[in-house]
This record gives C-alpha cells, structure tokens and sequence, in this order.
C-alpha cells in the first residue's frame, strides 16, 4: 500500500468516527431529555437546588476561575429519590 492510500484510508476513518460521534452525542442528549421527563412525572423524585453551587450551575476553582458544577453538571438542580419510610409510626 503506498502513503497516499493510507493517507486516504486514515482521513475516511477520521471523517467516520466523526459522524459517529455527532450520533452519539445526538443519543445522549435526547436520552438526558427522556430522563428528565421521567423524573417530571415520577412521582417519587424530587427536584432540589444543588447543594454544591446553590442552583449558579458553576463552582470556583482554587485559583479563581470558575468550572461548570460537578454535581447538577450547570443545570443548578439535581434530582433526588423521594425516601418513603415503611415503618409504622404506632
């Protein structure tokens, strides 16, 4: 094979995995739109201020910058479970 079909070869694999990518990132955002749905409607979930960022969506970092909320991930809410206890209160 010479360099210029591995060339070829290498940029249409490239420009694949690219696609496959775009794909991907469609499937997840509208898996994290069905699941947000589900919670709506659940329920037994609870939708609370995130108690990391107080609802900004964003922390500081130690040296002043600020970086997108690890635990609502920039919504500013998080979605909790509902406890239901089974014990009797007799």
């Amino acid at each position: 094979m010479k360099l210029e079909e591995i060339e070829d070869k290498i940029n249409s694999k490239l420009r694949e995995r690219d696609k496959l990518i775009l794909k991907a990132e469609e499937y997840n955002k509208e898996l994290l739109e069905l699941l947000e749905s589900k919670n709506i409607l659940d329920p037994l979930m609870e939708k609370i201020v995130c108690f990391h960022c107080n609802s900004l969506g964003r922390i500081k970092k130690e040296d002043g910058s600020q970086t997108l909320c690890p635990t609502c991930e920039g919504k500013g809410y998080v979605w909790l479970k509902k406890y239901i206890s089974t014990e009797s209160t007799e």
